[in-house]
């Protein structure tokens, strides 16, 4: 490969191999009206990718400058071209990245075909996982490509589909799949860490002895049972470092379909879940902060001299010494009460726009479970191939359908569908951010058959 530094390392070995045993063609099994078909397979193979082109070179980019909020002012729009070394160090050490899977399964078909079944177990391991990692600051540079990570998958997978009823016309099948992966970061040459996406506060990482993405945040202290640590007032304490607070991965996925046929037509539904996966909700978070959410929603409170002298904001000031009083003596402040565990305390914008919103130092109140179940796709059709259709149209058939995709959603989640992802198919997931929303689409075909 063209990419790699250094000579040594043009090259690289990847092979396969596989094997199956059709059990069923020997001995009883041949003729057995149960068990029709068969098989164990079995497949070994090793993926390798190079290097990204230039990634053992530094490189030079044309120099630019971002003045606050406006726009990039780039001097290659002026003719002759200012260029500054990137900000990305070169590695000429670069080794490819390499996946090494092995796994075993089975392909069984009862009753005549009436009912099949597949099910396989797989493990993969991939070494010198190529990611950019931070480099220290002193060099000049933010990062560089290097062979940072071995990562390890377990799996299973399970698919079923039978013929549940047929009676002339009629025909109806169910079908079923199941899956379940373990994701493991099992090293990263000491690094604790590797940003993958999202923001500085909330972001998804590869984290030694987690799943690959997880989701990295600030946090409240808790004590070993869980609880928060408060301050004498009766706030959560934050903790003094970020830390693993989500996983965005699910514990597993599945789909059942099913399908209907009658004569010329046909119905279709599909429904999937993913389970136990969870989510950075980001715009919840940035709209409490603002006080457009409607978590933030509260009424006034009036307090009285003495009440707005003895309450504690979580900025640690007074309700009196933080709110300008009214003409008698009370004070009227936007907020609600809440009980950390330590009595009710007052949350007030301070709150929000602190320890309580979007923009503080604490994500992990935004990361919840976002488990989902979505009729993914429901179709109707109609095929019109009879004898005297054929003849007097002189056409084999047309068919006819009706389509609708993502036409309902079943989660706990709110304000976001958690199927999706910010930072798209990146390695980066359980990010929201004002996320575009999943479609809901209708699609109307007509097929001619001549």
């Amino acid at each position: 490969a063209s990419t790699f530094g250094a000579a040594a390392q043009s090259s690289f070995f990847y092979p396969s191999a596989s094997a199956a045993w059709q059990f069923t063609t020997l001995g009883a099994l041949s003729n057995n009206s149960v068990l029709n078909f068969g098989k164990l397979r079995m497949g070994y193979g090793v993926v390798g990718i190079q290097p990204p082109v230039y990634a053992s070179s530094t490189l030079y980019t044309s120099s630019s400058l971002v003045s606050g909020w406006g726009p990039t002012l780039n001097a290659g729009d002026y003719g002759q071209g200012s260029y500054t070394p990137s900000n990305r160090l070169g590695n000429i050490n670069l080794r490819p990245e390499r996946k090494t899977e092995f796994e075993i399964g089975t392909d069984l078909r009862f009753f005549q075909d009436r009912t099949s079944l597949s099910f396989t177990y797989y493990q993969n391991r991939t070494t010198d996982a190529i990611f950019a990692v931070d480099v220290p600051i002193s060099t000049g540079f933010y990062d560089k490509l290097d062979n940072a990570a071995t990562i390890e998958n377990k799996g299973y997978e399970l698919d079923i589909n039978t013929l549940v009823y047929k009676q002339g016309d009629f025909s109806f099948d169910l079908g079923l799949n199941w899956f379940r992966n373990v994701n493991t970061v099992t090293d990263l040459n000491g690094v604790e860490s590797i940003f993958l996406n999202g923001f500085t506060g909330s972001s998804s990482r590869a984290v030694e002895g987690h799943p690959m993405g997880a989701l990295w945040a600030g946090s409240f202290q808790r004590d070993d049972n869980g609880n928060y640590i408060l301050n004498d007032a009766g706030f959560p304490v934050v903790a003094p470092s970020e830390g693993v607070v989500g996983d965005p991965n699910p514990e597993w996925r599945g789909g059942v379909s099913a399908t209907a046929r009658w004569r010329g037509f046909g119905f279709n539904i599909l429904f999937e879940t993913s389970q136990g996966n969870d989510m950075w909700f980001g715009t919840e978070g940035v709209l409490r902060y603002f006080g457009v959410s409607a978590a933030t929603a509260h009424d006034l409170v009036t307090f009285t001299p003495e009440q707005a002298d003895a309450t504690i904001l979580s900025n640690g000031a007074t309700v009196s010494g933080y709110y300008a009083p009214n003409d008698d003596g009370h004070s009227t402040v936007r907020g609600t009460y809440e009980d950390f565990g330590g009595g009710d305390v007052f949350l007030d914008q301070s709150w929000y726009l602190a320890n309580g919103g979007g923009f503080g130092p604490v994500g992990e109140q935004f990361v919840k479970d976002a488990s989902w179940t979505r009729i993914r796709e429901m179709a109707l059709s109609y095929r019109l191939d009879s004898k005297g259709f054929r003849e007097a149209t002189k056409l084999s058939s047309i068919d006819f359908s009706l389509t609708g995709r993502n036409l309902v959603i079943w989660t706990q989640a709110e304000g976001v569908d958690p199927d999706t992802n910010l930072t798209g198919a990146s390695n980066g997931r359980g990010l929201d951010y004002f996320t575009n929303p999943g479609t809901r689409s209708f699609l109307f075909t007509i097929k001619v058959a001549y």
